[in-house]
């Protein structure tokens, strides 16, 4: 067996400098760290984690420990657990007891032995206080989840189910249903036991006898359940309803079903409590647990057992909410006709694309979808502004006031009283921002565009890296929090200037004119205090701005030379190529990203708001054409693309909504990891905004977005300096201004 002398003799190196190594200690020069390294490869030498762990003051290692692994919740819980964790720097070891106390209580003094931080634990023998007392008491710090141990003294996260039950079971009673069911899992666990409790209180007080053949309890697996199903649907009177605790019976009573009711005869309505999960259809109703809620709660707790000692015993009880989202999108009679739909060429309208049978099918409206890219798009729309070529178009929100203006939009305040169940995912600041002009509406949201920054996380922890920029700036390498640290992890990441850089260039960029060059330095001008315009007149040659676009120009000395004429889809394959180690983007063109067919970084990338914190507005509404002849069909065409039963699968496939429902963004955060720095990014949006004269705007969004981007452009390619390209800027939006 290899051990640490050995790899420090054929490194040249000292005992205590390998071990820094190991540890991860960035006092060692770059140096003698890849000598290190080669001589571990070479001798094929492994650290003894448990080893380490038991000599660190500190592992970062949490254990769960559940029951099985087949419980889809469960399963829920440990992989939001799992995201808190690693976001925070900790990692969660997965254990599971397959229900036998013996191994439970075994895994739990294991963990006490390998000094492991804190467990959060799905217990399987509730009852056994005298044990979590004393290996509590011997220093392991546990959260209870889900399944609380008995005496409620310890810490513990969970559901209060009573009122979205209750309300379940009145509207089943409303339906002329009186015989409901209800099945679940062993009742010694304390959310099933809630469940039962839950279900007798409200046919109590709804007045309804509780028929105890209606209650069965069973275990988890497939057998069980169906054995249960069958003795329910076998008796004289079966039930008109079935409640199910778990989303794992739901197949096991489906099939009982099947094999009992004969064709055509009516099959008792299934209540299903369950994760949220687009991918699955209930033939019922389901009640949406928030488990990323369980989990982040859990996740606070421990935390505070680790890092704060903290001695107060905490319960949190999560109350879980009654529906109030439209589930499906339905149509009263199919309509027919053709609807004509303008979207910009974008993940986003792929997705639409993808999607479209479903709509058709639905509706037997035939739609037309024509896609520009972003640069012609506006062009497209105004070209076209008398007209009724287009029914809908796809709208970048720094124009929705400017189509307003110029009269090109329909109000759609009659759609949004109408259908308001469409739109309730919607907060009231993202309609502001996305679908209101002056208090009325005019757009419906249409994919979430926020700019954040994408960095690969795993050259960022790479100790020579840590090291080289130590010794460079005297400074610890971090995710940079301004546009000046920017430049220089960038240049740390560049080839030219570190030859031992994993990749050639330290950034992505794209100055392709004008939208390319124009967002990116906007965003840089907003940390530097600078602005386009100020006091409604023009501001953008002062020295803020002027800085500013130093700045930029400095990146594109870490930058591939080609990027000077890039937009954003070159700087996306740029960086799932794995060539840079940043990229500034917006949300809408990431999705590649987390695609292993084009991408070699999946796994490897993590998001944060942008240097100096904010972004340029950014996103895309839906807004109907006011001279359409096909406004109805229109309408039935934007709640198709807002409903739920459609949130998964768009965003799975590249369009993201800017929906604040709970389970929608805890699925989002599963697909895509930068789904909630989006929106911590997104509170930090500044608008490209020109100001009204007058009670007019003395140009479009566009226009002005033009003429900086040209101007930024121009200095990139080095047809002109810094301060001749903004004055020229300068000269130009004031020529608005004075007309």
């Amino acid at each position: 067996m290899v051990t640490i002398k050995e790899v420090a003799k054929l490194a040249g190196v000292s005992h205590g400098t390998v071990s820094n190594v190991i540890n991860g200690a960035t006092n060692v020069s770059v140096n003698k760290i890849q000598r290190v390294k080669a001589a571990m490869e070479e001798l094929g030498y492994k650290p003894n984690s448990m080893a380490r762990n038991l000599k660190m003051e500190h592992t970062k290692e949490i254990s769960m420990i559940m029951p099985n692994s087949r419980n889809k919740e469960y399963m829920e819980i440990f992989e939001y657990l799992n995201r808190c964790a690693t976001q925070a720097g900790y990692f969660v070891n997965l254990r599971v007891t397959n229900e036998v106390p013996t191994e439970e209580r075994r895994l739990l003094n294991e963990a006490l032995m390998r000094n492991v931080e804190g467990v959060v634990l799905i217990t399987c023998q509730p009852e056994n206080e005298t044990f979590f007392d004393q290996i509590i008491q011997n220093g392991l710090k546990i959260v209870f989840v889900h399944h609380e141990a008995s005496g409620g003294k310890y810490n513990f996260a969970g559901f209060d189910t009573k009122n979205v039950i209750y309300e379940r079971i009145t509207e089943l009673v409303n339906e002329g249903i009186s015989r409901i069911a209800v099945i679940t899992g062993p009742k010694e666990y304390t959310f099933e036991a809630d469940i039962l409790n839950n279900f007798f209180v409200a046919l109590c007080e709804l007045g309804i006898p509780v028929e105890p053949s209606y209650v069965e309890s069973s275990n988890f697996e497939v057998g069980g359940v169906f054995r249960s199903a069958m003795r329910i649907l076998h008796l004289d009177k079966a039930p008109e309803a079935i409640l199910l605790s778990n989303v794992g019976m739901y197949s096991s009573v489906k099939k009982a079903m099947d094999l009992i009711c004969a064709d055509g005869e009516k099959k008792p309505k299934i209540i299903v409590l369950q994760p949220y999960d687009w991918t699955s259809y209930i033939e019922g109703s389901s009640i949406t647990l928030p488990f990323y809620r369980l989990a982040d709660a859990a996740f606070s707790m421990v935390m505070n057992l680790i890092e704060n000692s903290e001695t107060v015993v905490r319960r949190q009880i999560i109350k879980v909410e009654s529906d109030k989202f439209k589930h499906t999108h339905e149509i009263k009679g199919k309509k027919d006709g053709t609807l004509r739909i303008l979207l910009n060429e974008s993940p986003s309208s792929n997705a639409v694309k993808l999607l479209l049978p479903d709509f058709e099918k639905k509706t037997g409206i035939h739609v037309i979808i024509e896609t520009k890219p972003y640069v012609e798009l506006f062009d497209e729309i105004w070209k076209n502004r008398k007209t009724d070529a287009y029914d809908i178009y796809s709208i970048d929100l720094p124009w929705l006031r400017d189509l307003v203006g110029l009269g090109i939009l329909r109000n759609l305040n009659n759609l949004y009283e109408d259908s308001r169940e469409y739109f309730a995912c919607y907060t009231e600041d993202v309609l502001a921002k996305s679908a209101k002009v002056d208090d009325s509406y005019y757009g419906v949201p249409y994919s979430l565009t926020v700019q954040l920054l994408f960095y690969r996380k795993d050259l960022f922890a790479k100790l020579e890296n840590q090291r080289l920029y130590y010794e460079w700036y005297k400074e610890n390498l971090k995710v940079p929090s301004t546009w000046e640290e920017f430049n220089k992890v960038a240049k740390l990441f560049t080839r030219k200037y570190n030859p031992i850089s994993d990749t050639e260039y330290g950034v992505t960029l794209g100055g392709k004119k004008h939208s390319g060059a124009v967002n990116e330095y906007l965003a840089r001008m907003f940390e530097f205090g600078g602005n386009v315009f100020k006091d409604k007149k023009v501001a953008i040659a002062q020295k803020e701005a002027v800085n500013a676009l130093k700045n930029y120009l400095e990146s594109y000395n870490y930058a591939n030379p080609k990027a000077k004429d890039w937009w954003w889809d070159e700087q996306v394959k740029e960086y799932c190529a794995g060539n840079a180690a940043m990229m500034v983007m917006y949300t809408e063109h990431v999705s590649p990203l987390e695609d292993r067919k084009f991408s070699k970084v999946v796994g490897k990338t993590n998001a944060a708001v942008l240097p100096g914190k904010y972004s340029v507005l950014g996103g895309w509404s839906l807004g109907i054409n006011g001279l359409s002849k096909n406004a109805e069909e229109a309408y039935e065409f934007v709640k198709w693309l807002s409903s739920y039963e459609l949130l998964g699968p768009n965003a799975v496939l590249g369009r993201v909504l800017p929906g604040n429902r709970e389970d929608y963004k805890a699925m989002i955060m599963n697909v895509y990891s930068w789904y909630d720095t989006a929106w911590e990014g997104y509170a930090h949006t500044k608008p490209r905004a020109v100001p009204r004269i007058g009670g007019k705007m003395p140009m479009t969004e566009v226009q002005m977005e033009e003429i900086v981007g040209n101007a930024v452009h121009d200095v990139v390619i080095g047809e002109c300096t810094v301060n001749q390209a903004l004055e020229r800027a300068k000269f130009e939006l004031n020529e608005f201004l004075d007309k």
